[in-house]
């Protein structure tokens, strides 16, 4: 009885210490990311920065999130999270980022002449159509300046 007991606070003992641990590596590893954007940064930034002339969703599962979006304003876009100046943009397309032997994994691609920042991924999904319908609509959004 005693031996079980024993047991028992020692088995407590391991989990209360694994959980202690794991969540201070947690709250280490936030520390270190920096702000991790929650559904509520989309609308924090249009309230901080105005209505974008266009907001083009990239992926439909975070649409709002700063990841999952294109803010289109006058001057900039805000390609998931990441400004980039209109008049550095030179190229828009998408491309297959998959490996062999690994379902398609589609991006869009912005190709800008800042030398800092020449080129501009964000992941697409899975869908070819889907990502030339996102680069129709991103090139659509441009011209209309």
């Amino acid at each position: 009885m005693i031996l079980k007991l024993i047991e028992l606070v020692v088995l407590l003992t391991i989990i209360a210490l694994a959980t202690l641990y794991f969540s201070k590596k947690e709250k280490k590893e936030e520390e270190t990311l920096g702000h991790e954007p929650s559904s509520s940064d989309l609308q924090d930034f249009i309230a901080q920065h105005g209505e974008p002339q266009d907001l083009i969703v990239v992926n439909p599962l975070a649409n709002n999130e700063l990841e999952g979006t294109i803010l289109v304003y006058d001057d900039h876009l805000l390609v998931a999270g990441q400004e980039v100046q209109r008049d550095c943009i030179e190229d828009i397309t998408f491309n297959n980022a998959a490996i062999p032997y690994i379902n398609s994994q589609y991006q869009l691609v912005i190709t800008t002449n800042n030398e800092v920042q020449p080129v501009v991924r964000m992941a697409i999904g899975g869908d070819a159509k889907w990502a030339g319908d996102v680069v129709a609509q991103l090139s659509e959004a441009l011209e209309k300046k």
